[in-house]
């Protein structure tokens, strides 16, 4: 939307309609594999919604090093919603976001946003996790740095794989001569963060470590 333009029913129709798309396909589709494909992030937001910390107790307590997602399903349990259904309205507002930044992405070509939500929905497990790779690329696209380093940022905490994604958009950040600083801050602390959690445990900091030797492969080649 440009500067000064007011919400409008045609600026709110695609919103809505990917919204209700992703419920409707929710409710047919993705509910049937919820439950098995995030029963992992399931019981570490159960864990750190009674208080016992981000732990999964196997027996020992294992510190998950995918922070985001379970964080937020624990803040929904807080206020007495279920697991599955937190996890239910997290994957359909996820789902019609990233849509919608697909649609923008591909010159609001609205199509590409239903066949994203058709696909996705079959294993929504991972949508947190896209939907914040497709804000972040959209917001590069529209030169909006800091706003891309925080949903990039974001994205590693979902899933530390995401640092690969955070260092090809700061090579597309050289490229363009964009602000690095403005870009690199979320990012850096998102990162800087996720190192010191998992530095509770030598055993998750091995799991991370090879994420972030993935993750300079693209800026030695850029630099090389």
């Amino acid at each position: 939307m440009k500067p000064g333009q007011t919400l409008t029913y045609r600026s709110l129709a695609l919103p809505m309609l990917y919204l209700a798309l992703a419920a409707i396909l929710w409710l047919i589709v993705g509910r049937a594999h919820k439950p098995d494909a995030n029963f992992v992030v399931y019981r570490f937001a159960a864990n750190l919604a009674a208080g016992r910390g981000l732990v999964y107790w196997t027996p020992g307590a294992v510190i998950s090093t995918y922070p985001l997602v379970p964080v937020l399903l624990a803040l929904l349990a807080l206020v007495g919603m279920p697991l599955p259904v937190a996890g239910g309205i997290l994957s359909i507002g996820a789902a019609a976001t990233g849509a919608l930044c697909l649609a923008r992405l591909c010159d609001d070509d609205w199509a590409a946003g239903a066949a994203f939500l058709l696909v996705i929905m079959v294993q929504p497990s991972s949508v947190v996790l896209i939907m914040l790779a497709l804000a972040g690329l959209d917001a590069a696209r529209r030169t909006f740095w800091l706003r891309s380093g925080i949903y990039i940022g974001l994205a590693i905490l979902a899933e530390p794989s995401a640092m690969i994604l955070a260092s090809l958009v700061l090579i597309y950040v050289i490229r363009l001569n964009g602000s690095i600083r403005r870009y690199l801050l979320p990012v850096a602390l998102s990162l800087a963060g996720l190192l010191a959690w998992a530095g509770l445990s030598h055993a998750s900091l091995i799991s991370v470590a090879p994420g972030v030797a993935m993750a300079l492969l693209p800026l030695v080649a850029i630099l090389s």
